[in-house]
This record gives structure tokens, C-alpha cells and sequence, in this order.
């Protein structure tokens, strides 16, 4: 579910979206100029689906020649091979003679930037085009500027048909800015949403009582482009038409408005569904996802006793305990079998004194060999009793078996710790699954929903047949 700054169809709104984009990302100023000077068009007569124009068409009258030789191009710097009235034919870097690209060297000391100083456009190649027969990206002015002819013909150029960037757009759209006042209505989103906020609620005209970070945006954006935010609301009479064709969201009023003209800018964060986008633009800043929350899915009975004994044994992965029980616990007290087999005193002897009957009425103190499979059941007992005790309950009297035993308690010592931390972690998650994992798990199972209108709307509309989702299951 997107989330948007709204921006109107009107032509102040849509440079101003253009000023937005042009905040967020690096800036090519005066100082990268020099390294885009190998633009160098591969097409020097633009591409077949859209050809240069072989002379300007219409062709310069007295007045755009006059602008070209005297305020626009810097003629002492001009070639020999480069006449006015060829300025805009052919694949050419035609305004890098220019006066507006002649001061990259205040775009280099002048802190901040200024936004006009995006000069990349000054080395790129352009050339006039016959809209008619162009299907490639082209531009014409559309902003008359004070004492440039050139504007008012709409001339059609295109840099793309030399292969290359049109950078000029947009920065001389920047620049149209600076001075204007906009017309900018705020809805006041509810909590949660990454949008504005206002106790008064929505069109509050008190500047001072709007928060969030869309205002933020809008008011960093006003102050880097030079122009101003005046705080309005839509016409009161304007509603009922209003109603007639969204519905009574002030959401709605407030896009109704502004693609009529009468605002220029929405601030909120908005729900983009397919009969607001038919009528207006949207700035997306951010988005907010879509979380589908179900009831928890609780086993008890037999289920829940399988799961508790499981979670025993998670904290090691089935060959950890496989490696433990089956090979460290056997080899460790094989080792100390090695080390006691045999030795005074200790719990491993070659024989034991037992007392026998001699058939005599009387009995007799002998020593009988201990079998040595009896030692290893033994020894194999005791190490294993260890890990679970923690502990090593038996008699140790030589040397090797006394290193042994150190270094036995400190390898029980580790996998105990590592057991109870993995448990602790374990134990502390929440090991509940949901009923659905899906939308469509949720529909087959015939399940109502909750949600706002408008996210109603949006998932309804995004092939709901094919789903089977129906208005009737939204409560």
C-alpha cells in the first residue's frame, strides 16, 4: 500500500515535483562539468525515429537572431564552422558556448549549491525535432522567460535523439520557481501513518500546528527552491461535487480540488487508488506495507506435548547430539579407561578381592580378573553421568587421568553453557504460528476482514475475481 505527497496535474506542481527529486539526490554541479566533455553524440544527425531538423523549423526571425548574437551565445568564443543559424541542428553540444554555462566557476564556490548550477546539460548533445516524426523523448520550453524570444515559438529539441540526457528540463524548470507562491491544502492523517498531522484536523489554515514529516518535506523543499507555501483549504461549495464523484473522504475533497486547479498541492500521506490516480499525480516519499494479522493458531493435547519435548533438544542441531552421545561421551571415557585400567587405587583395577565358599563350612578372600568389558560399561556410565550431573564422581590417581578429568569438566562445562543460553533464547521467542500464511489461504477459508476503506478499495481492485475476494467479506 503506497503512502504519497500528492502533486496536482497543474504546471507550479509538477516543477515543484521536479525540485523535490532534485533534493534527494547528488548534484552534477559546475565542478563535474569537465568530466562529462567526452560526450561526444554517436548519431551526429539524431536517430531515424527521430531525426534532426536540418535548418530550424520555423527558422529564426530578426528578433531570436538578435537574442542568439547578443545576450545568449558568447560569440568571441564561437568556431568559424558553428554560424547562428545553425544553432540547433545536428548533434551537437549547441549551448556549451553559452552564457548560462560560462560560470561553472561561481557553481564551484558558491556554498550551498545553487540549484541552477546543474551545468551537465552544457556538454551534452541536442537538436531541434519535428514532433510529427519523433517518437523519442523531447521537450519543448513552455515557461515564457522575459527577454528570450526563443520561448514563445515551442520549439521541439530532444537530446535523447543524440543519445544523451535532457538535463536542461528540469533545472530550467527549477529555476521557474523561485518567487512563486503555491496554493498547498494538508489533510491530517491518523496515527500511524507517515504523513501530517494537526489537532484541528484537516485544511487547517494555522501553519504552526502541522507536523510530520510531510510538512517537514514540503518546507525544506520551499526553502532550497525560493518559493512559498501559502496554507489553504478547498472551496466549501466545491464539496457536493466532490461527493458525487469520490465519496465524503476530505482526502478525496482535497484531490478533487486540486485536479480542478483550485489548489495546487495535497500534503499527506495518501492510499493511490485507480480513481485518484485517474485525476492526478502523486509524489511518492514513502510507503507504508501491508500486513495481513490473523489469529493465533494454539495447539494443545498431544501436539503441544510433542512440541514441548522438541524445544528439550532445539537448542542443538540432531548431529550435535549425535557427535556428543556417539562419539565424545565413548571417547572421552575409553581415554580415561586408558589412563585408570590398572592403577593402585584407582576405579579401574585388574582384580577384585571376592570372598568364595571353599565347600568346607568355610570361605576363602580371592582375586578374580575383572572383565574388561565391565570397565568400559563403567567408564562409559561415569562420563556420561558427568554431562548430566556436571560433576565427575570417581577416583582418579594417575597423572594422564587427572589432565583427562580437567579437561572433561571443561568440555561439559561449555556444552552445558551453550545448552542453557540456546534454551534461554529459545524460550523467549514466540514459537506461535498463525492459522494463514496468505491472503488467498484466508478467502478459501472463508475468513471476514478488517480494514480501512480505502486499503479495501486498492485489494479489491488488484484482481479480486481471480482471488474470489467479495465486498461482503470486509466487515
Amino acid at each position: 500500500m503506497m503512502r504519497s505527497l500528492y502533486i496536482s496535474m497543474q504546471p507550479l506542481p509538477l516543477l515543484l515535483l521536479l525540485l523535490l527529486l532534485q533534493i534527494l539526490p547528488v548534484r552534477i554541479t559546475g565542478a563535474a562539468v569537465e568530466s562529462l566533455a567526452a560526450l561526444i553524440p554517436q548519431r551526429p544527425f539524431g536517430d531515424l525515429s527521430c531525426p534532426c531538423l536540418a535548418s530550424p523549423n520555423p527558422p529564426f526571425n530578426d528578433d531570436e537572431l538578435t537574442y542568439l548574437n547578443t545576450s545568449y551565445l558568447l560569440l568571441p568564443n564561437l568556431q568559424d564552422d558553428a554560424p547562428i543559424a545553425a544553432y540547433g541542428t545536428g548533434c551537437r553540444p549547441h549551448d556549451v558556448q553559452s552564457v548560462s554555462c560560462s560560470d561553472v566557476d561561481e557553481c564551484r564556490s558558491v556554498v550551498p549549491v545553487p540549484l541552477d548550477c546543474d551545468k551537465s546539460w552544457c556538454q551534452r548533445s541536442w537538436c531541434y525535432v519535428d514532433p510529427e516524426n519523433c517518437v523519442l523523448q523531447s521537450s519543448s520550453l513552455g515557461i515564457t522567460h522575459v527577454n528570450n524570444p526563443l520561448s514563445a515559438t515551442q520549439r521541439r529539441w530532444s537530446y535523447a535523439t543524440c543519445g544523451h540526457m535532457d538535463s536542461f528540463t528540469s533545472g530550467d524548470r527549477l529555476k521557474s520557481l523561485k518567487g512563486e507562491t503555491l496554493k498547498v491544502a494538508y489533510n491530517s492523517n491518523s496515527g500511524g501513518w507517515k504523513g501530517a498531522y494537526n489537532p484541528n484536523g484537516s485544511f487547517s489554515l494555522d501553519a504552526s500546528g502541522w507536523s510530520g514529516p510531510m510538512p517537514t518535506f514540503l518546507q525544506q523543499a520551499a526553502i532550497e527552491g525560493g518559493f512559498t507555501i501559502v496554507h489553504s483549504a478547498p472551496p466549501e461549495w466545491l464539496k457536493n461535487e466532490s461527493v458525487q464523484f469520490f465519496g465524503g473522504s476530505s482526502f478525496d475533497f482535497c484531490v478533487y480540488a486540486t485536479s480542478l486547479g483550485y489548489l495546487d498541492l495535497c500534503v499527506a500521506a495518501y492510499t493511490i487508488t485507480t480513481k485518484r490516480a485517474s485525476v492526478a499525480d502523486f509524489f511518492v516519499t514513502t510507503t507504508n506495507p501491508v500486513y495481513l494479522i490473523t489469529a493465533i493458531a494454539k495447539k494443545d493435547g498431544w501436539g503441544a506435548f510433542i512440541q514441548q519435548v522438541q524445544t528439550v533438544f532445539a537448542p542443538f542441531t540432531w548431529g550435535t547430539w549425535g557427535m556428543i552421545f556417539l562419539f565424545c561421551i565413548p571417547v572421552l571415557g575409553l581415554i580415561m579407561l586408558l589412563h585408570e585400567y590398572g592403577a593402585p587405587g584407582g576405579s579401574y583395577p585388574r582384580t577384585n578381592l571376592v570372598r568364595v565358599f571353599d565347600g568346607r563350612d568355610s570361605w576363602k578372600d580371592k582375586e578374580k580378573k575383572v572383565p574388561i568389558i565391565q570397565h568400559i560399561a563403567a567408564s562409559l556410565y561415569n562420563q556420561l553421568l558427568s554431562l548430566f550431573q556436571a560433576t565427575f564422581d570417581q577416583t582418579v590417581t594417575t597423572v594422564g587421568g587427572k589432565i583427562h578429568l580437567l579437561a572433561s569438566s571443561s568440555l561439559v562445562m561449555l556444552l552445558l553453557a551453550i545448552y542453557t543460553a540456546n534454551l534461554a533464547a529459545i524460550l523467549t521467542q514466540d514459537y506461535t504460528t498463525t492459522a494463514v500464511s496468505s491472503i488467498e489461504e484466508a478467502i478459501r477459508l472463508d475468513y471476514n476482514f478488517c480494514s480501512e476503506r480505502k486499503l479495501m478499495e486498492l485489494v479489491l481492485g488488484s484482481s479480486s475475481s481471480e482471488r474470489g475476494l467479495q465486498r461482503n467479506m470486509f466487515v
